[in-house]
């Protein structure tokens, strides 16, 4: 079976930001991609070279250059048109990287036990058989592989009409993983409430037309841009119940 065709390498042209964008970005930014990208990164640099790794509905394979010391396999079902049913946020111009596997995630045509790692990022609220997608996921993994998950808390639909759940709590995982014979390693809660907030201020901020009234919606927002930043900062107790959502690393057991 041959790789992919790593296409880490093509950039499409993006225009150039006006400076009222580039001060919304700077103003409203919130580290939700931040943080699970540096997770995500940091979990596969630490994978042994030369390990099996299965990117499990990997669309266009963002993680695909930090895994350039592993064997790397894409599988995805490839029909998300960058449009969908225009119900939720789309993601225009959206491009798969070349797929190993194009497939339904949870009925992947590969034998048992083949994979060192599983990888899964951001995909769960996009399956209609989540329970079922965690038991595909285990069965390609080789005892004692890792398995790498993350999917948001709280996420409002995008990418429809392939957006089934809204999150996942921590019990979730660790219920899942326990009756597919796996051992939860780590389960980190990234942001919290006033985090959430800000992020929905900044959705709120980019859609606002024409442009001029942009500008006066964002001259608005800057004092509930203060109060929001400073209630992250304060970490009240509480507001971690609402995270933007869990990094999930679990390893399949030895006897399974």
């Amino acid at each position: 079976m041959a790789l992919a065709t790593d296409h880490a390498d093509r950039v499409p042209p993006t225009r150039r930001r006006s400076l009222l964008e580039r001060i919304g970005r700077v103003l409203f930014k919130v580290p939700n991609e931040t943080l699970r990208d540096e997770w995500v990164r940091k979990t596969l640099r630490d994978i042994p070279a030369g390990q099996k790794i299965l990117d499990a509905g990997c669309g266009s394979q963002q993680y695909r250059p930090y895994c350039s010391h592993l064997q790397y396999f894409g599988q995805d079902f490839g029909g998300y048109d960058g449009v969908g049913d225009e119900e939720g946020l789309a993601i225009e111009g959206y491009q798969y990287g070349n797929l190993a596997y194009r497939c339904n995630i949870w009925a992947i045509p590969e034998r048992d036990n083949t994979f060192d790692v599983g990888l899964c990022t951001e995909v769960l609220e996009h399956i209609p058989y989540p329970n079922e997608t965690i038991k595909e996921l285990v069965r390609l993994v080789k005892p004692g592989g890792m398995l790498i998950v993350t999917a948001p808390f709280f996420s409002i639909p995008h990418m429809t009409p392939y957006f089934f759940i809204s999150g996942y709590h921590e019990n979730w995982y660790r219920r899942i993983f326990a009756d597919n014979n796996c051992e939860i390693i780590d389960v980190t809660a990234a942001g919290d409430a006033f985090a959430n907030v800000l992020q929905e201020v900044m959705r709120l901020y980019k859609a606002v037309q024409p442009l001029p009234l942009r500008l006066l919606f964002g001259l608005f927002l800057v004092p509930v841009w203060c109060v929001l930043r400073l209630g992250m900062a304060a970490q009240f107790p509480g507001a971690q119940y609402l995270p933007f959502g869990y990094y999930v690393l679990a390893r399949k057991r030895e006897d399974a």
